[in-house]
């Protein structure tokens, strides 16, 4: 599994992020990424964090993995009363098995122990809050991480050209995301 989805994020090598006002597009038509997404000659190379775990998703299980539009809300997190849609996403489609999770120092629920191997991660800040049914959130961020390696991967706003490699420990990124991270442990594809 780990050159599948090491070799699907090479696809993203000197992309940036796409903000609110950039356009997401793909590199390649593969799996489930629809050709009208594929970027065209002179576009710009800009993909969002929710946007790149899905090309991973799509690349990595090209064949197996077929989203749908309703899929497609659920990885970007669009009902924004089920902040863990896109983790409930990845499982339904089997591409791994939902991590343990307890409630943080934030009564947040938390994966503890990351996987082993690759995994994909939901996770959210408790800064800048916004009220969604009266309880404070505040941006949410989709990555990569392999727990062995003690490595993120990630598309960021903050940090250039993608995809961004960093070496993170588990505990710092737990202290970051304070409103919880739950995820999955990847499958062979």
């Amino acid at each position: 599994m780990a050159m599948s989805v090491q070799s699907a994020a090479a696809y993203f090598l000197g992309w940036r992020y796409a903000g609110s006002t950039q356009k997401n597009r793909f590199p390649v038509q593969q799996g489930c990424i629809p050709s009208t997404l594929v970027i065209n000659h002179g576009q710009e190379k800009r993909i969002d964090c929710s946007s790149f775990m899905v090309a991973l998703a799509c690349y990595a299980y090209a064949g197996r993995v077929q989203w749908d539009a309703d899929a497609y809300s659920d990885l970007q997190v669009m009902d924004v009363g089920r902040l863990w849609s896109a983790v409930d996403c990845w499982e339904r489609h089997q591409l791994g098995t939902r991590l343990t999770t307890l409630a943080n120092r934030h009564n947040r629920p938390t994966v503890t122990t990351p996987a082993r191997g690759w995994g994909f991660y939901q996770a959210w800040v408790d800064t800048d809050p916004a009220e969604i049914d009266g309880d404070p959130i505040g941006p949410g961020h989709q990555f990569a991480y392999h727990g062995g390696m003690g490595v993120r991967m990630h598309s960021s706003s903050d940090e250039g050209c993608g995809p961004v490699w960093e070496r993170i420990s588990w505990a710092e990124l737990v202290e970051y995301y304070a409103h919880g991270i739950q995820g999955i442990a990847l499958q062979e594809a």
